[in-house]
């Protein structure tokens, strides 16, 4: 461990600790050469900084082959700890002292290692995962701690969350990545709630089991029909389009595909809007509609991949709608 110490190597007294802010992420102390982001807990008893950069060797930062940075712990204005880390980011503090950071690892390759410390420095939790770490956060009374993952090659550490209890200091679960970044997690004796940015609430077994798979999903087609994407409503019209059973649920479908034509679609975008429209007719029965759209779709996209049923529904409709000289390939 590293103690911040008011004496310089050379015996004499270091320069005040002042702390400088600026804005609302980064922090500079002149007398440790420190410059780098931070956070604050929400007591505002304790702030949390990390130094992504090689603070004895000359302040390289950023992607290297070594260099190590730092993390220290700041309490009434004073220094209460630093460790060395290779490459801290994405820090937060609780109203206990417990922090979490995620250290992106010197080099390259799809790995990073999450540490949860103490109040006093100590390294309560490393855990080594095969993927770029995203972000990591702990709960206001430091009892939970997670950490996120980027896709990676390998398939245990891909896209998940990590879940930590402090007391004992162990991993308690994993799971799949959610809907949306973790804006809050809280536990109760039998489970955990994690909310997401969006504002949809997973329920999980202390084992990691989701106990509201229903609620959830439902949850997540709220808050894309309200503002989701374009992309994502085609999402939800290609899974039910798969369970199409009548026109009730063609209706809901049909919606979908209207939302999706709001929602600024590209040109690759468009073209599926209208190939997904004549897969919905095309089910529906309605072979010439569905000829329609899909002839519509190769007009804006010669590669949108319905060049086969068009050709099989001129055949059996005697429709044969040109495409526009302009838009031949």
């Amino acid at each position: 461990m590293s103690w911040w110490s008011p004496f310089s190597r050379s015996g004499q007294p270091k320069p005040a600790f002042s702390i400088v802010e600026y804005g609302a992420t980064s922090i500079a102390i002149d007398s440790i050469d420190f410059f780098g982001q931070f956070a604050r807990s929400t007591n505002d008893q304790f702030l949390f900084a990390w130094q992504d950069s090689d603070y004895v060797g000359g302040q390289i930062g950023g992607h290297r082959s070594r260099g190590m940075g730092r993390v220290i712990l700041i309490s009434g204005g004073q220094p209460m700890w630093q460790r060395d880390l290779q490459r801290p980011n994405d820090g937060a503090v609780a109203n206990s002292g417990h922090c979490v950071v995620n250290d992106w690892l010197f080099g390259s390759g799809l790995r990073g290692k999450f540490y949860l410390l103490s109040p006093s420095g100590e390294f309560l939790i490393a855990a080594r995962l095969s993927a770029n770490l995203l972000k990591c956060g702990i709960t206001e009374d430091g009892k939970l701690a997670w950490c996120s993952t980027a896709r990676s090659d390998n398939k245990r550490d891909s896209e998940i969350i990590c879940v930590f209890t402090t007391d004992p200091p162990r991993q308690i679960f994993k799971t799949d990545s959610l809907y949306g970044d973790v804006a809050s997690l809280t536990a109760s004796p039998d489970d955990i709630h994690i909310v997401t940015e969006h504002g949809v609430t997973y329920r999980f077994s202390l084992l990691g089991k989701l106990l509201n798979a229903d609620t959830v999903e439902a949850a997540i087609d709220s808050v894309q029909i309200e503002a989701g994407s374009c992309w994502e409503l085609l999402e939800m019209v290609e899974s039910r389009l798969k369970n199409i059973r009548g026109k009730e649920n063609a209706d809901e479908v049909f919606e979908l595909l209207k939302l999706a034509t709001e929602r600024d679609p590209d040109r690759t975008m468009a073209a599926r809007i209208e190939r997904l429209t004549g897969e919905l007719s095309y089910a529906l029965g309605n072979k010439e509609t569905a000829l329609t759209h899909f002839k519509t779709a190769l007009e804006i996209d010669p590669k949108v991949g319905v060049k086969r049923i068009v050709s099989r529904l001129e055949k059996e409709t005697g429709k044969s709608v040109g495409l526009n000289r302009a838009n031949r390939s």
